[in-house]
């Protein structure tokens, strides 16, 4: 991925981000670099800032509890400011789910993230033998099938929103924190906002 913004070139080669001064155009020089997490997806640029989105797999500690970890993929966005040249990190958040599309329009950046759902509502779980290998009859297969409907009722009755919203993990600096639901919107670098998905504004 290649991006240009006045007398700097962005390059994403890799799992590398590198930033390259570039005028005059026999001077060019790289005057800093930034692993990027995951394999590159996208790389935007706009007013000082750089938008890196990967593909990250497997165990993202979960920030409620220490000892919970989820084992899927997530869509990484990592920003940079450049505005000094060398990239300087300032936040990075991960989103569950698949990277699809993402279109910037000014300082604004929407992204589409594919993510399955996560209640699993359509597989009953139902035996058909105890446990030492005997047929149960239609009616004791009835009965757990009664059972399953009324919890699987009772759950859904009692479920939020977010419980089938991908979950997002953000860090800025040090700090990490997670959020349930990715409809909410990354409308600023500094600053968390409830509103419909928008991505990210610089």
């Amino acid at each position: 991925f290649v991006k240009a913004d006045g007398d700097h070139v962005y390059l994403l080669h890799g799992q590398t981000l590198y930033v390259l001064d570039a005028w005059p155009a026999a001077a060019t020089e790289i005057v800093g670099s930034a692993s990027i997490e995951g394999n590159a997806s996208e790389l935007l640029v706009h007013d000082g800032k750089v938008v890196v989105f990967s593909r990250v797999y497997g165990d993202i500690e979960g920030p409620s509890d220490p000892y919970y970890y989820y084992y899927t993929s997530y869509t990484k966005l990592t920003v940079f400011d450049v505005e000094g040249g060398a990239p300087e990190l300032l936040r990075e958040s991960y989103v569950e789910g698949d990277f699809a599309s993402t279109r910037r329009h000014d300082g604004v950046v929407r992204a589409l993230v594919r993510h399955n759902v996560k209640a699993q509502l359509d597989y009953p779980g139902i035996t058909y033998t105890n446990p030492f290998g005997d047929p149960y009859s239609q009616a004791q297969v009835d009965q757990q099938v009664d059972l399953w409907v009324a919890l699987v009722t009772d759950a859904v009755l009692h479920s939020s929103v977010d419980d089938y919203l991908p979950s997002r993990f953000e860090r800025v600096g040090e700090e990490e924190a997670g959020f349930t639901g990715c409809c909410c919107a990354l409308r600023s670098l500094h600053r968390q906002d409830s509103k419909c998905w928008r991505a990210w504004r610089s």
